[in-house]
This record gives C-alpha cells, structure tokens and sequence, in this order.
C-alpha cells in the first residue's frame, strides 16, 4: 500500500525474516476499518455472548456481593499508596524528570506552561481529542489498522502522579480467594522469573499475574497445576460506565478531584480525520466515558477490567477453558478460550517466557517474535547519528533492536557477538536499569525451547539476525516462531 507522508514510509534495510505479516498503511480505506475497531461493539464468540448482554452484566455488577468485597480492598490498597499524594502539580514535575522515551519534550512542554503560568489551570479537558493511525506495522493478515488518541501532555500532567500510584499499589500484590494477585509493572528479568516460578508452583491456592490487559493465570486442581494465557477480546472498547465508576470509588477521598477530572477527559469528543484532506473529519460523541488509547489511566483501568475478569472465573469456579470464559462474562468480557497449557515455556507474559534450568528453577527468556517483527526496519529515514553512511545506520540500528532484545540474556554466542550486557544495552529508544539482573545459559537452545528449535536452527537464526544489511532470510523456525507469538499462517514463496 502507498505510504502519505515521509513519516509514514517504512525502511527496509535487511537483514528480514519473511512471513506472511503484512504492513498497514495510513490511506483513508483503513482509516474506514481503524473506526470499526476502535469504535465497534465486539463480535460474539462461539457460546454466543451477545454485547449488549455483556455491557448489561457488567452495568449491574455492584448488585454482586463478590464485587463489593473486590472494590473495598481495592479500595484498601490505594488508600494507603495515595496517602503521599498532594497535588498533581507536584507529582507532574517530579515524574517530567525521570527517565522516559519523551522525557525531554515533557521537560520542555512542562517549563512552557510554567513559564506562561498557567499550569494551574490545566487538567481541564480540551474541546475534542483527534485520533491518529499507528504508524505502519507489521500485522496478521485479516487484522485492521489500530488508532491513538492524542490528549496531549495536559492531559498526562494532571494524572500521571496519581496512576503512577494507583499502579504501585497493585503491584505488592493482595490475596483473593487463596490466590495472589499482582500486577507486574515493567518487564525486568529479575520480576517475570519470580512470576513465572510462582505460575508453575503457584504458593498457594494459584497465582495470577497481570499487566493491563496481558496476564497469566495459574491454579492448582486435584494434584496438578493448570496454566492458562488469558487475552482479553476488545478490552480498550468493552469498558462500560461501571468502570469508570469503579475506578473513582477506589480513589481515596482526597485524590478524586483530580480523577473526576481524569475522567471526563474520556467523555470529551473524538475526531477522525482523512489523511489525504485533512480538512474532512467525522466527530464522535459519546453518552458515558470512553477509554481512550492514550490516557494516562489506560494501564490501570484496563488492570481493574483484568482483576474483574478474574474474580469472575473464581465465582465461577470452573478451571477449564469454557469455564474460564464464562467466568470473564459473569465481569462482563469477552476471553478467547484459552488452551491449556501442559508446557511452562508456552506460558507468554509481556513478550517473555520461562525456561527451566538445571536446579529445577524457571528464568524469564525473551520471545523471539517480536525481534524478528522489526529486523531490519525502521518506521522512518535512519538517523544520520547512527553512522555516516546508510550500511553503518543499518548496522547500528539493527544492533540496537538485538541488545533491547536480549539486554537481560546471555548464551555462548551472544556473549561472543555482543559481549556481557552492559547498562544502556535496552537499545535505541528504552531507558536501561543498571540493577537489573540477566540470564547466562550454556546452551543457545534455551532461547529456543518455546519453538522447540534445534542447535541448527539456532544458528540460522543468528545468523539471520546478524546477517548482512539487505539479506532476507525464511526456514520452518521462522514459521514456528511466528505462529507461536502471533498466530500467523506460514509463508510460502511465490
């Protein structure tokens, strides 16, 4: 498909891995289907789940004694994570300063508004939010465009203090039911291999692990212990007003100023506009909230969906994939059914998953997938910083994507291609903790038991990743790769 602009044009520069993804462009044909996802209600699964009946269970769950009890020891956590808060003026100019991708436009948008005074004045919410295409990626074929929704930093100054917050407090993790329940905050090696030991021994009755809408879920039956990944369908777009209500009775008294005001940024207007005459726009309202893509609270509600789908299937108390399923319903979600997973390596949270080692222990690996994804591309021109000429950028960047990758990761022939992992080894674009721990294995394999790849086809695959600018590169790995971490169908030469 062509491209619009110059931001939009995706270089290629090798070396790939061919599959059968395919790359999505900004045109106004799917700008069409980009509204249809954002915007539609969702499909009804195989039991026949209707929306409506969905958005129905979930408007009447504080009839649910069991959703009482969840909200008030929600509430419970955040009352003592809150206690801190003053005002999100104070909290906006300390967060402007850590370390973040935008960390320097944040600086520079924040002393503006304190330079021009009226930074008091912000939080109140604008008179529309536009709505944006992804940049081109790669994609499952049949898999519409998916949009942003530009807020603007006025919209993350007044709330990123208190999210920050709220999300630190669900991260200690509670009890429920005899399970623990916690929320992963960021994907360091040292955090997913405790999570990922918990799944597969769970220390109690279970243990569920959650990301905003990405977790996994242990519980032990009888003698044994189920896995299961839980993937939430449309979970941006099933939120109904229960939600939102929700999330301001757990914010303590004196921080709900600043999310009723969080929160009517999601009752404000949304505009779509053609990327060819961008003077040609549709403006959606809409009667109750609507969670849109780029709010600073779309972690935590997307949380509180995840922790309410998951009481669901505990009230439900069928551990099977059909119960699962109608479990999430009795919270008013909509689960694909998911398989039971009799392997731990095919357990996949945040892009990682665990490989055994020999004291009988799990440590978190990377998936290959998502390296494979952006191998030799980049969404715009390679940076003139990166080297002097378009072979040194190419090299650099593709560097780049194999140390964010494996930053926590060592086998014998990483170590000997890049060395021992050193602090800024997350790549181009992401902040690197010097604390954090990685991973040596004395086999290459362990990358590869998720796939079940061989010596061999580990060496093609480095030698693949590694591989000069302008090289393509496909095998049945490939193929096995893909399917496993995003359900592609294999590909085929013409």
């Amino acid at each position: 498909m062509p491209q619009n602009t110059i931001r939009t044009f995706r270089t290629v520069f090798g070396p790939v891995a061919l599959t059968t993804a395919i790359v999505l462009a900004r045109t106004p044909h799917n700008l069409n289907y980009g509204m249809r996802r954002t915007l539609c209600v969702r499909l009804p699964g195989d039991g026949g789940l209707a929306d409506s009946a969905l958005r129905a269970t979930q408007l009447a769950l504080p009839a649910q004694p069991w959703y009482r009890r969840l909200r008030d020891t929600l509430r419970a956590i955040h009352s003592t994570t809150c206690d801190g808060y003053r005002t999100w003026v104070e909290d906006a100019v300390a967060l402007a300063s850590e370390a973040h991708p935008k960390r320097d436009m944040r600086i520079r948008y924040l002393n503006e508004a304190l330079n021009d005074g009226i930074l008091g004045a912000w939080g109140h919410t604008v008179g529309s939010h536009k709505v944006n295409m992804k940049h081109p990626e790669y994609a499952k074929p049949g898999k519409f465009i998916r949009t942003t929704v530009d807020l603007g930093l006025r919209a993350w100054v007044l709330g990123c203090g208190l999210a920050k917050r709220m999300k630190e407090g669900l991260s200690a993790g509670f009890d429920y039911a005899g399970f623990t329940v916690c929320f992963c905050p960021k994907s360091r090696h040292d955090y997913l291999t405790h999570h990922f030991n918990e799944l597969v021994q769970p220390s109690g009755r279970g243990h569920f692990v959650f990301f905003s809408d990405d977790s996994c879920l242990a519980v032990r039956v009888a003698q044994e212990v189920r896995m299961f990944n839980i993937d939430i369908t449309a979970c941006d777009t099933s939120h109904t007003a229960a939600l939102f209500e929700l999330l301001l009775y757990i914010t303590p008294d004196h921080c709900r100023p600043t999310m009723e005001r969080c929160i009517e940024q999601c009752r404000t207007p949304m505009i779509f506009s053609n990327p060819d005459y961008p003077e040609q726009s549709i403006k959606v309202r809409f009667k109750d909230g609507f969670m849109k893509s780029g709010w600073c609270f779309t972690t935590m509600i997307n949380n509180l969906a995840t922790i309410l789908l998951f009481a669901g299937m505990v009230e439900e108390d069928d551990w099977t994939p059909g119960g699962l399923v109608r479990g999430a319903a009795r919270a008013g979600y909509l689960i694909d059914e998911p398989p039971l997973l009799t392997n731990p390596s095919h357990l996949q949270f945040l892009k990682h998953s665990p490989v055994r080692v020999g004291s009988g222990a799990y440590l978190s690996v990377p998936n290959l997938g998502p390296l494979l994804r952006v191998s030799g591309t980049a969404y715009g021109e390679l940076s003139p910083s990166l080297g002097r000429t378009v072979r040194e950028r190419a090299a650099a960047a593709q560097l780049g994507y194999i140390r964010s990758a494996f930053h926590a990761v060592r086998t014998p022939t990483l170590m000997r291609l890049l060395g021992a992992p050193r602090a800024g080894d997350c790549g181009l674009h992401y902040h690197s903790e010097s604390h954090s721990t990685y991973a040596y294995f004395d086999h290459d394999t362990a990358l590869g038991v998720r796939y079940s790849m061989t010596q061999t086809e580990m060496d093609e695959f480095f030698a693949c990743i590694f591989g000069p600018p302008g090289s393509a590169h496909h095998g049945e790995w490939v193929d096995r790769i893909m399917h496993m971490d995003y359900g592609l169908p294999p590909f085929s030469h013409p």
